[in-house]
């Protein structure tokens, strides 16, 4: 998956992984595969 396009998940709190994405910390991602082609961020932490 990695360099695929994907959205969000509605539980996934994507703005909050945006806010933080310049400050150098690392955090964990779960993606789910949503059928068609579709990939889904689920969760982060």
């Amino acid at each position: 998956m990695l360099g695929q396009p994907f959205g969000c998940a509605d539980t996934a709190r994507c703005d909050e992984l945006v806010a933080i994405s310049d400050s150098g910390g690392m955090v964990n991602v779960t993606f789910e595969y949503q059928g068609n082609g579709e990939i889904a961020l689920a969760a982060w932490e």
